[in-house]
Order: structure tokens, then sequence, then C-alpha cells
């Protein structure tokens, strides 16, 4: 039963009101079809508008079943128009975007109904108005008639007590409309049909109840027809709440996006010109840390220990010779580190140059002359990095075995550099056991020396750099026998010690330093790789930056891409509404259209900054392999799958912030300017 009670609706214009619905009232069961009739603005639309609650401010109430409209707010509004009315416009008010099957079968998504459930009641709706042959087409391709019926299966989706149809027969053809009035007439035997039509001979032959309305007021209601099949009791149905699920709200977005799609790519393209900035800086940070880090590894010990003077600075200045050690000192710290183990000390004046399978190929002098003249070099040979090595490197071990550590003569060498060692064609294991020369230079003489070593084993590591692995003892043996210096005399810029196990490295080097403020302790490794990481965070940080402007360009591009769609699908926000779609509802169907272009960008800024890297380490390769042909392929730029997948949730973060305020724009439309609105 629907009972109007005083429905007073005045319109506050700038100069003055207008009063739209003067005192209206109104009883009408369940198996009537009324049409309401009289001239262009007497309250007709007005009337119709608070009846599907698509205007709550007026006077008196609407008493549906028992309950009152006036009463209901928000979430219960939404549930009244979702089960209580459905709407049949004049001009179908369609989403062009959708076929007619999913015009119709959106309004069960609002209802949330199980998708077997969903298709069996779309396909009975589309049977019911003979529309089943056209379910697929899209419903701007359909006849007038044909449209509306799609539109009165829509507003029959939920079964709902009242049918309100504004004008249902004014865009079509006599003969379409009589058809769509036998429609109503049936639809009309068991619910209310509300009709407003500016035609009373349609009135007259299809309405049981004619209401006459004029300046406002009801000045004549009458019986026309009787009622073929009064219905006493609806059956009960349940109320559900409206309830549009997230993906569906996702799925509309989608579809508007197909719509646009050039739109959408160029918008996308234009915030991942950022991205791609933004994801080569930690691909570049992240690579060289990466390949810093496991060619530190491959040089030195994970449990090897840096001590140098504490000079009170953070950081270490290898080049102030007055801050340097002496044997005295060293001695000293082998007395304060006594748990730790093996070490050396070394005159920073001594270092390898050259190593190389034959002695005349390692002699300095001649190198550098033959250099000079443009000639090349007849056999290997490779300028070399010392490291020491510990029991840590039996894991490392790829041919031979380990050297015997009170041996200053034996050494291993790593992977890379025995490539470079052996003659063309050769085998790498064939430098097991055999011997090759190294010069050592005094950088302060010039003095040149060649040595002759064994290689007893192959590390597995690649390294940059051309690295050979000593014993401990071999800096006494050297500088004495090479180079005639007493190693009391000597004066280094560090020690270097072994710990136990790489394990307790940290907890080493915390428990010497706060024992003691005369020196420092380092992990070696660790502190190379914090310099070196100070330096990228700097580069990435500054790049990043930089990318960001770029980056919040594209955002203020995305917000006003998001507006303009909010613009183009006012009608379409209109009809999701006016089925009983939430604010919420709306709001989220333009913040996934944001999502899907944020995704769109960070998918196609990570996918080139990819390919970038794979150039940059393949150019970069090229280029060490000039200076050594045997340089391992490096990773300098790497993008890693997880920040990857961060860089892309990022950019769907910022995508829907920067669509949040067209959504809740969008959202908050009224739904009767929304629905008008071509």
């Amino acid at each position: 039963m629907l009972e109007i009670k005083n429905i007073k609706k005045t319109y506050h214009m700038s100069n003055h009101d207008v009063k739209a619905l003067d005192d209206v009232s109104l009883n009408v069961a369940p198996g009537n079809l009324v049409a309401i009739v009289g001239p262009s603005g007497c309250g007709k639309t007005s009337l119709m508008n608070v009846l599907g609650a698509m205007d709550s401010d007026f006077e008196g109430d609407v008493i549906v079943n028992g309950k009152s409209l006036k009463d209901a707010q928000g979430k219960d509004i939404d549930t009244y128009r979702k089960n209580t009315v459905g709407f049949i416009f004049q001009h179908f008010t369609l989403i062009n975007s959708l076929n007619a099957h999913d015009n119709i079968s959106l309004a069960f998504d609002i209802s949330n109904v199980d998708k077997n459930e969903k298709e069996k009641r779309t396909q009975e709706l589309l049977s019911s108005v003979g529309l089943s042959e056209h379910a697929k087409k899209k419903v701007n391709v359909l006849s007038g008639g044909q449209k509306q019926r799609v539109a009165i299966a829509r507003a029959l989706a939920n079964n709902p007590d009242i049918i309100l149809a504004d004008e249902p027969t004014g865009a079509l053809d006599h003969r379409t409309g009589i058809q769509v009035m036998e429609l109503l007439k049936e639809i009309a035997k068991d619910r209310i049909v509300i009709m407003v039509t500016h035609s009373p001979e349609l009135a007259q032959q299809y309405a049981n109840v004619i209401v006459s309305m004029e300046d406002g007021k009801i000045i004549k209601t009458e019986e026309n027809i009787p009622v073929e099949s009064k219905v006493e009791k609806r059956v009960e149905k349940d109320e559900s709440k409206s309830n549009m699920g997230v993906l569906t709200a996702f799925r509309l977005a989608l579809q508007n996006l197909k719509l646009k799609k050039g739109r959408t790519i160029w918008t996308s393209i234009g915030m991942s010109i950022g991205i791609v900035g933004i994801a080569l800086a930690f691909a570049l940070s992240n690579g060289t840390k990466t390949t810093v880090e496991n060619q530190l590894n491959s040089i030195f010990p994970a449990n090897m220990i840096m001590v140098t003077k504490d000079n009170g600075k953070k950081e270490n200045d290898f080049s102030d010779k007055n801050n340097r050690l002496s044997y005295k000192d060293y001695q000293e710290i082998l007395k304060q580190s006594k748990d730790v183990g093996v070490s050396y000390f070394n005159s920073d004046e001594i270092i390898p140059l050259i190593a190389s399978p034959d002695k005349k190929t390692s002699d300095i002098e001649k190198y550098n002359k033959k250099m000079r003249q443009g000639k090349g070099i007849e056999t290997p040979h490779t300028f070399v990095m010392m490291a020491s090595f510990s029991k840590s490197y039996d894991g490392k071990l790829g041919f031979g075995k380990m050297p015997n550590q009170d041996n200053g003569y034996e050494i291993l060498v790593s992977l890379s550099t025995a490539k470079s060692l052996i003659p063309e064609g050769g085998k790498v294991e064939d430098l097991v056991n055999k011997e090759i020369y190294i010069s050592f230079m005094n950088t302060e003489t010039e003095k040149n020396v060649i040595q002759k070593y064994k290689v007893t084993g192959i590390t597995s590591e690649n390294t940059l750099l051309s690295t050979l692995y000593f014993t401990q003892s071999w800096p006494k043996t050297m500088l004495k026998e090479y180079f005639d210096i007493d190693i009391k005399e000597v004066k280094s810029s560090a020690v270097v010690l072994t710990a136990g196990s790489k394990d307790n490295v940290k907890k080493t080097v915390a428990d010497l330093n706060a024992s003691q403020d005369k020196y420092k302790y380092e992990a070696a490794a660790q502190s190379i790789l914090d310099t070196v990481n100070v330096i990228l965070d700097g580069l990435r940080n500054g790049l990043i930056a930089f990318s960001s402007i770029s980056v919040f360009v594209a955002i203020l591009m995305i917000s006003i891409v998001v507006y303009i769609s909010v613009l183009e699908r006012k009608q379409e926000i209109g009809i999701i509404r006016a089925i009983g779609g939430k604010m919420k509802d709306i709001r989220n169907m333009f913040l996934g259209e944001s999502l899907v272009i944020g995704l769109l960008a960070g998918t196609i800024g990570v996918s080139i900054a990819v390919g970038i890297c794979k150039i940059i380490n393949s150019v970069m390769h090229n280029f060490l392999l000039k200076a050594n042909p045997n340089t391992p392929p490096l990773n300098v730029a790497s993008l890693d799958i997880t920040t990857a997948l961060l860089i892309i949730g990022a950019c769907g973060l910022l995508a829907i912030i920067s669509g949040l305020i067209p959504s809740i724009k969008a959202a908050k439309l009224d739904p009767i300017d929304a629905i008008r609105k071509k």
C-alpha cells in the first residue's frame, strides 16, 4: 500500500520561491496503474522524485507498506530505492558502454546477488520483455522500443513494490508506445505502477486511476478501468541492503577506460616517465650495491677486520701519513685482539702490479715501455688486487687446494683471474700447481721486484679486479726478502685481522671498540661498503627527487582525467544511484579508474626501466671487457621483483590519492541532476 500524505515541495529560486507540490495526498493499492496527467510544470515530475526518494527535501510523508520514507536516512534511502521502487525514464537512461544483458544485471550487482542466480534472473527478465536475442547487443544500437524494454526489465530486477514511469512512451512512436503500455499494464497486475504522461488518451486507455494535477495540486482523482487482479498482499521478500561489490565497481571502471583507451594509455605513459627515473634510481643503487658487495666479499673474507688509528673522524683518511700505524701499534693491537686470530701488517708503499705466467711480461718497466710504444704483450698478463684469505674460503674453492698458511709463496687466485692467466684455448684447472710471476713495486723508491708464486687453488669467485689471495705470512717474507725492509720499521695505514667466524664479526668489532679509544675496528668489507652506500644513496635520492617532479605533474593529470570522466558519466552516476547504488559505490567506481591508470603507469614505467637496465649492463660489460677480457657479467643496474612490485603498488596508491577529490565529488552529485545530464 502506498500512502502519500500532505506532500509539500518548494524550490527556492534566487528572487522568489516556487511551490512545486501543494498539500498532495493520495492512496494507491497494489494492482493499480495510476496515470498522473497535467500540463508541464504542474508538479508531476516533482512528485515522482519524492516517491522515488530522489528528493528528500519535502514536507509531509510517504508511507509504503507501513514504513515512513520521511524518517529514512542514508543507507535506508539507498535500500528503499533498491528494493521498493523501480524507475523507467522517458529517455531510457541506459549505460551505453554496457550491453542489454549487463544493463539489467547491474541491478543485481548492487544487490550482490550470487553469480548463477544473477544470470538466471537476468535471462528471465530479458525473456519477459522479449529481448533474449538482443542480450549481448550494446544498447546504443537498439531501437527506441528495445531500449525502453531494457529499462523496464532493469526496473523489475529487484522485484520492487512500485514502478515509477516518467513519460515512458514520450520518445517512442505510436506503435512502439502501445507495446510498452501493454507491458506496463501487465506489470501492474501485482504491484503499483505510477506513470506520468502528457497523453490523456493513453491514460484513458490503460490507467486504472487517473490523477489530474495543476499548479502543484491534485485537482481530480477518478477511477477509470476496474482492477483486473487485486493483490491483497505481496509475498514477503528479503529487503537486503544495497551492497555493490568493489569488484563490480572496478569492472565498471575498466569498461569505461576501454572506451577511452587512448586517453587512458597516454595518461599512463605521462606518469610512467617519472616512474622510469625512480625505478632506474633504485635499480642503479641496488644493482651497484649488490655488485660492489659481491666483489668485496670475493676479495675480502666476511670475517676480516680492519684496524686504523682513531683520529676522531667518522671516515678514515688513508692519505694522512701522520696517522699511520707502527709495528709497535701492531703488537698492541694483537694483544687487544688476542681472541681474533691470524693477521697481517704490510707497508702501504709495497703493492703488486702485474701477474703473469711469464717472467718477462711481469716486468713493469718493460710493460710500461711497450705500452708507450703502442706494442701489445704477447703472453697473458693482468693487473692485480692483493687480498688475504682464511679458512672461510674453503667453501669457495673451485679447483685445487688451500695454500699452506706457513708458506708465503703459495697463493689462491679468483676464477676470472685464472682465466686471464691461461694461454688461449687452455683450461682453467691447468693453472693449479703452476707457477706465476708477480711484479711488486715500492711506490716511494720505484724499485721493481719480480717474484715467483705457486698457485695451489682457484676460487669459484668471478672478481671484477684480478685478485690474488696470499697467506698471512707473506708480508713479513716479502718485505725482508724483496725490499730489504725490516717489518719493525714499517708504517701502515691499517692492520688486517681475521675473526674466527663471520657470524660474530659485528659483535667482535663492537666489543673491541668499546674496550679502548686509541684504535678504530671495522669489518673490512662493510666499511668500504658503507662508504659506497652513502654515495649511492645520495645519487639515488637526487634522481628520485628529480623524477618526482614528473610524477607530481602526472598525479595532477590523473586527477583532471578522472574529473573529466565524472563529467562524462554523470547520467551513469544518476542511474546507479536511482537503482540503489550508494555514494561509496560511485566513489569506488572512480577510484577504480584512478587505480587502473596508476597500475598501468607503474607497469609501463617498470618495464621500460628493466629494458634500460639491460642496455646499461650490456654497455658497462662491453666497456670493461676492453680492460679485462675475462670481466664477468655485471648487473650494475638491477631492479628486483620486490622493488618493482612496490613501485607499481606505490603508483596505484598515488593514483588513488589523486583521484580521491573527483571521486568524492562524483559520489556527492545530486541523483536528479545527474540523471538528467545528457
